[in-house]
């Protein structure tokens, strides 16, 4: 799995950037996660520390490049779109939260996607610029493991400017998650998804939302991530129809999903427990 990664990772920072300059200090400020290998085989072309899970299925990254500064929106639009071209899991925007490393403006994204293989990830991206240097902080991590993506956080905010005093470091401005949080448990179980009145053809799929993060539709599997106390995410192509975002009601036995131009779906529980594939769902009721 890394090996692929790493070279679409590569190909597409030189895209970007064009630079073959490594800044020498500068991958002091990030920290590999304890038990993480620090791959200083895998250094050059702008990546300057690369730190890979035990378990080969998440890795961080951090590349650094001098060139003309870029609004950071726009760097990480660059990135994501050359990501997605050489099939990175960058499918679905879930979260843009400002913040800073060492002091200079930082801006973090969170995406979720599947890969080739069809197993689901999650990531997150910082851009950030220094002393006319272009950084961008990557991390991928497989989808509904905890304790990777736990991990990968911690450094990615713990990850400071070694020429600035140590402290102020917060790219991702937010509390981190180190388990998804209880009131997600409203999404789990059997689900009937239908058009509503007025938004086209009636009728219904069945759909399963499990707790490792995985949506079944069809003996197909997506992924889905919660986003508050009331709302999900949902990784499903945009030629499904289906929606990105879906909602709870009071009594949690009915969600309602919105997607732009695709009008309004619903989803109507069927079940509050159920087992598929061997991974059970027990949805909480309050």
């Amino acid at each position: 799995m890394k090996s692929a990664f790493s070279s679409i990772i590569l190909i597409a920072f030189c895209i970007l950037f064009s630079s073959s300059t490594v800044l020498a200090g500068a991958e002091e400020g990030l920290q590999c996660p304890p038990g993480w290998t620090n791959n200083k085989a895998a250094l050059g072309n702008d990546l300057i520390k690369q730190c890979i899970a035990p378990t080969q299925d998440a890795f961080i990254e951090l590349y650094a490049a001098p060139g003309a500064a870029m609004q950071l929106n726009r760097l990480l639009d660059v990135w994501v779109n050359a990501m997605n071209q050489k099939g990175m899991p960058f499918q679905q925007f879930l979260s843009e939260v400002p913040g800073n490393v060492s002091g200079e403006p930082a801006l973090t994204r969170g995406y979720l996607g599947t890969a080739s293989n069809g197993i689901p990830f999650e990531s997150s991206l910082v851009a950030c610029r220094h002393n006319g240097v272009n950084y961008i902080f990557q991390a991928l991590y497989k989808s509904g493991d905890h304790q990777l993506k736990r991990l990968a956080r911690q450094s990615m905010n713990e990850w400071f400017f070694p020429d600035i005093a140590y402290g102020n470091n917060t790219p991702y401005s937010q509390p981190q998650d180190a388990a998804p949080p209880a009131n997600c448990c409203f999404a789990y179980g059997l689900w009937n998804i239908t058009n509503t009145a007025g938004a086209g053809s009636s009728g219904g799929v069945s759909a399963v939302i499990l707790p490792d993060s995985k949506l079944w539709i069809n003996n197909r599997t997506y992924t889905w991530a919660c986003k508050d106390s009331r709302t999900i995410s949902v990784g499903l192509p945009a030629s499904m129809g289906y929606s990105d975002t879906w909602t709870i009601n009071a009594d949690r036995t009915l969600m309602t999903g919105k997607r732009v131009g695709k009008g309004t779906r619903i989803a109507v529980r069927q079940r509050w427990n159920y087992t598929y594939k061997g991974v059970t769902a027990n949805a909480c009721r309050q």
